[in-house]
């Protein structure tokens, strides 16, 4: 086990810990600071995709946001885990840290925390045309990820708004009202892709008798 002491001289420490069964490992990842370059997160992503399914991995979030490449690929690696990813949100959660917990399995909110959602900021340089390029490409690449990331959290009409350059701010009640209704739409697409597997499996079945039929 991991000395409590030690993490914390790194940039995102990460403690792990035996859970309370002894089948598996806690770990706890703190991103107390902006998000920074993907290379930072090395150790982080080996820890996503080392956890097993009888782990559990918490995210202590309380960030300005920062990187979006950095955090396209945490999120990728937050939903691809096969522990639970449980974000708790302790302060602010602004820009691309609003993003990350939209990949969790849980959230939980502390009491005056909040989230700051708006879109991306950045820049392009070279030659004219390939200024032209990239900014063309960010538009439409960012902005699907954008509406993708927070579809159902976010009314149609906020995506919109957001998109056109606004802030949106939301206090922790809200955040779990908005949660909810997440989790709720979740479970209903996970219902219909059970019946959906269920239904292939019948169809599969039936062929195979057909074929294997000796009537």
């Amino acid at each position: 086990m991991n000395n409590l002491a030690d993490p914390f001289v790194k940039k995102y420490p990460v403690i792990q810990k035996p859970n309370e069964s002894g089948t598996g490992l806690e770990y706890t990842f703190f991103l107390l600071d902006e998000i920074g370059a993907p290379h930072e997160f090395a150790e982080v992503i080996t820890v996503l995709q080392e956890a097993t399914a009888e782990d559990l991995v918490t995210v202590k979030l309380n960030s300005p946001g920062g990187y979006v490449d950095s955090t396209i690929m945490l999120m990728d690696a937050f939903r691809a885990c096969k522990a639970p990813v449980g974000f708790e949100l302790l302060g602010e959660a602004a820009s691309a840290g609003s993003m990350l917990p939209m990949s969790g399995d849980y959230i939980y909110v502390a009491p005056y925390a909040h989230m700051m959602i708006h879109n991306y900021s950045g820049g392009a340089y070279g030659k004219g045309h390939e200024v032209m390029s990239r900014v063309t490409f960010d538009e439409l690449n960012l902005n699907l990820f954008f509406k993708e990331t927070f579809n159902t959290f976010l009314t149609k009409k906020e995506i919109k708004m957001v998109l056109a350059g606004g802030d949106l701010y939301i206090n922790a009640d809200d955040i779990m009202v908005r949660w909810n209704k997440l989790l709720k739409k979740r479970e209903a697409a996970f219902e219909e892709y059970q019946k959906e597997e269920l239904a292939a499996s019948i169809e599969s079945a039936k062929a195979y008798i057909a074929e294997h039929s000796l009537s």
